[in-house]
Formats: C-alpha cells, structure tokens, sequence
C-alpha cells in the first residue's frame, strides 16, 4: 500500500457542513484544543477508531465516510487481491511424478 504525506479525508467538509468551529469539535470530542483536529483535518494525523467513530457519530455519517478515498482505495486493493488468489486456487494443478525402479 502506498504511503501518504497527507491522509485524504472528508473531516473538514463535514464540519463545516454542521456549522462547527474546530474548537467545537475539540470540546465534544473532550480535548482541550483544536490542535488535534487541525492535525486531522490537513491529513498530517489520523483520528484512533475511537475518535473516528466519535466523528461519524458527530456529523451523523458512517465513519467511512471520512476517508472515502481511502476507503476506496483499500477496497480496490483487497478485491484485485482477492481476484488474483482466486485464479491461483482455481488452476489447474500439475503434479511431477518420480518413477521408481
């Protein structure tokens, strides 16, 4: 999987999207500043499963839903992966037979 400098995310468009500040979210999500947030939003952090489920829970969306591209990403990955085990199981097996004497 490649690495990314910054983490595609939807964090910002959805907060907006409720007409939160990032200091709003910060005091919900019960952290003392935004900084975090911040972090988050420009793809320099990622939010643990717990905050990103807090998030989905927040803007009333599935968690998912915030990295999108990531998720598609990941998906696409797994299922060429998936496709290309399927071929490996499925051929045809040839077996190399040793005569004895």
């Amino acid at each position: 999987m490649e690495l990314y400098t910054e983490l595609p995310n939807n964090l910002r468009r959805y907060r907006k999207a409720m007409q939160l500040r990032q200091k709003d979210v910060a005091l919900i999500l019960g952290f003392k500043s935004e900084d975090r947030i911040s972090l988050w939003e420009k793809g320099l952090a990622a939010p643990s499963i717990n905050n990103l489920f807090k998030l989905g829970c927040l803007y009333n969306i599935a968690p998912e839903e915030l990295y999108k591209e990531l998720v598609q990403k990941v998906s696409f990955t797994i299922n060429k992966r998936r496709h290309m085990r399927a071929k490996i199981v499925n051929a045809p097996k040839y077996y190399h037979t040793v005569a004895t004497d």
